[in-house]
């Protein structure tokens, strides 16, 4: 059952802006907008929707962060760009697992007044507090794209702990390409580290993307065998999933030839017999 949560921020002009977000487990969540339209609010807005912030963290300048956010009222970590982005985000493209981690403190109300204490602070074991950052690690974008999504695609393996730690929904999908779960943008690179980690969390193995195809079929058009074999061990369907080209699992090994993803497979009871849309 997913929890309202109502947020009032104040804003950098004097006033307060309301926002309503709902908050739960396995929930897609909306994010936490304010109204950055006006620069007698935000100033600092460029034609795309950025602020001074968004870029910094898209940087991976963590001084620069820092130094933007230390002295100045907090909204600003909830702003969206033209494309529904906020500065986590940005901040999930790049590898300073810092930035993040300062981002979500803020949101937390946390104070970090030193750029070397940032371990030691600790967010409130407050259940409003811990629901608003949940809310806030979960915001999607135009795309549906969460942080944690984009952090799986990237490979940041602490970024994805950090995120995960804090109530990340892991099997949220989202519009971008063929629609993906942060399992299916890990599958997509190979990265073995973040895959574990989500299917140690309780990431659905089995979740299609928009062409009917699993994490283990992206696994092995790819040719990741280090992927498929944590996928098998979590049990992920082999024999009665196919795409949308009637291809399992082991015909979508066969056709780039991956040998030995095909032999894994087929070792597992993989049907072999099994056609595909064109016989």
């Amino acid at each position: 059952m997913a929890d309202d949560v109502t947020l009032q921020i104040e804003l950098p002009s004097g006033g307060s802006e309301v926002i309503a977000a709902e908050v739960g487990a396995t929930t897609s969540f909306d994010c936490l907008v304010l109204n950055i339209s006006s620069t007698q609010d935000f100033p600092d807005i460029d034609e795309n929707g950025c602020l001074t912030l968004h870029k910094a963290c898209k940087d991976s300048s963590y001084e620069e962060v820092h130094k933007l956010l230390i002295h100045s009222n907090d909204t600003s970590i909830f702003a969206t760009d033209n494309d529904g982005r906020t500065p986590l985000h940005y901040a999930c493209e790049g590898d300073d697992k810092r930035i993040v981690q300062f981002l979500i403190l803020k949101c937390a109300g946390c104070l970090v007044s030193d750029l070397n204490e940032i371990e030691e602070v600790k967010i409130p074991n407050d259940p409003d507090v811990q629901s608003k950052v949940k809310g806030y690690i979960n915001c999607t974008d135009t795309l549906k794209d969460t942080p944690l999504n984009i952090a799986c695609f990237k490979g940041h393996t602490e970024i994805v702990k950090l995120l995960l730690e804090h109530g990340a929904d892991f099997n949220v999908t989202n519009n971008k390409g063929q629609g993906c779960t942060p399992l299916a943008s890990a599958c997509i690179e190979g990265h073995t580290e973040i895959v574990k980690l989500l299917l140690e969390h309780g990431a659905n193995v089995n979740i299609t993307n928009n062409k009917a195809r699993t994490p283990l079929g992206i696994a092995c058009v790819q040719g990741h065998t280090e992927v498929v074999k944590l996928l098998l061990k979590h049990k992920a369907d082999f024999n009665d999933v196919t795409d949308d080209n009637g291809n399992t699992p082991l015909s979508n090994a066969c056709k780039p030839g991956h040998m030995e993803i095909v032999e894994l497979l087929l070792e597992h009871g993989a049907n072999s017999n099994v056609t595909n849309n064109k016989g």
